[in-house]
């Protein structure tokens, strides 16, 4: 049987993958972005493309939510107690699959901007994936009903 401490002890050793990956992906972008972004002075209005993919990077994070409560469904419904090394390697599973999900909006950012946005909007982008992966990342209480099996 599992205890609240050893659940927070697995999600403290996976949730540090999972924001290395989302910052390093977030970096990479801005740094490609803002070399290649227009430099326009004026104000720009966000074009249709910008707009699109701000809604698919938007709809990759909501898809992140579906994606997370089915990868834990099969740990929270077992009739049998889980143990620490096959819970642990469940986290490990659904942080990295978080984390790549919540990498995606900047890449989406970095498109709009080879499509012509500007440095702001890829920022935008970066928002959406932090704001993504915050909302995602597992919690201990993801793991309430294995506490008392």
């Amino acid at each position: 049987m599992l205890t609240e401490n050893e659940i927070l002890e697995q999600i403290g050793r996976a949730t540090p993958i999972g924001i290395a990956i989302v910052l390093f992906s977030n970096a990479i972008c801005f740094i490609v972005g803002s070399y290649f972004a227009s430099t326009a002075t004026a104000f720009s209005s966000i074009s249709v493309p910008t707009i699109a993919l701000a809604i698919l990077g938007i709809a990759d994070i909501g898809a992140g939510f579906a994606v997370k409560k089915a990868m834990l469904k099969p740990v929270l419904i077992s009739p049998n107690p889980v143990d620490k090394i096959l819970l642990a390697s469940i986290m490990r599973k659904i942080t990295l699959t978080i984390s790549v999900i919540c990498a995606m909006p900047p890449i989406y950012g970095l498109i709009a901007v080879f499509l012509g946005a500007q440095k702001e909007h890829l920022a935008a982008f970066l928002i959406i994936s932090l704001t993504g992966y915050m909302g995602l990342r597992l919690r201990p209480r993801d793991f309430r009903s294995i506490l008392n099996k």
